[in-house]
């Protein structure tokens, strides 16, 4: 526990040096404060969905190509057009991922500092009246979702780890083989999807939540202000055709 606190604290002195102007996170902090254990088991489950991701077995990644059929998926939504642009790369976007855990490292901070800017971006936009819209330079500096508030503290906890996680990744990648697929907004979480669906949806019904897509769809499911709203019925329904071919 005092491990886990300590690197809480951690996240908690760094978020509100960064996000601390956004009012409305204000309870998210407070969450966060009050529940270290909780809030590292999200963040332990967003970065594992990176490992399971290229863990995939071959049945798997048919089950992802059906999906991506059913749903139309380009190549910025598809999870197994991704995993064929990252080949030979992925102990590199692992690393990456773990110190999405680690306030400490230079990764995280120029990660947080990304996200920090384009969340504020977001409540400017707000303020004046706007909200993003497609083909709008302006727009593709917000990461916006947070603004529209959350019943739940817990809810921005895992917008927070989330995009965290992409912006380390897209900071570090920055100069790389790899710069030119993280240039568009949420590139990365076609990883987070595909196994958010395929080991959620696997198990709804099932007694327990044992894998971290089972833990993660029901707020997925959700949309604001009860959830994040990322998982459509229509998607959850697609992995529930592609697994009863399978």
């Amino acid at each position: 526990m005092g491990i886990i606190k300590e690197v809480t604290q951690a996240h908690i002195k760094i978020a509100k040096e960064k996000l601390g102007h956004l009012y409305t996170l204000k309870p998210t902090f407070e969450y966060i404060n009050n529940n270290p254990e909780k809030v590292a088991r999200i963040f332990v489950d967003y970065a594992s969905l990176f490992d399971r991701f290229f863990k995939l077995d071959e049945s798997e990644i048919d089950i992802l190509k059906n999906v991506d059929a059913i749903m139309g998926d380009n190549q910025h939504k598809s999870a197994v057009e991704f995993r064929e642009r990252v080949v030979g790369h992925e102990t590199e976007i692992l690393e990456l991922v773990r110190t999405v855990s680690d306030p400490g490292t230079k990764q995280y901070k120029e990660g947080m500092n990304q996200l920090a800017t384009m969340m504020t971006n977001a409540w400017d936009m707000k303020v004046d009246g706007l909200s993003p819209k497609d083909g709008d330079p302006r727009s593709d500096k917000v990461i916006w979702g947070y603004v529209r508030g959350s019943n739940d503290p817990q809810i921005d906890v895992h917008f927070v780890a989330a995009h965290l996680t992409e912006r380390v990744l897209t900071s570090a990648l920055k100069n790389t083989p790899l710069n030119n697929l993280t240039k568009d907004k949420d590139w990365s979480f076609p990883v987070s999807t595909a196994i958010v669906g395929l080991d959620g949806v696997r198990e709804i019904g099932a007694g327990g939540r044992l894998l971290a897509g089972g833990r993660l769809l029901p707020v997925w499911m959700q949309t604001r202000p009860d959830g994040l709203g990322w998982m459509s019925q229509n998607r959850v329904d697609a992995f529930k055709n592609a697994l009863r071919k399978s």
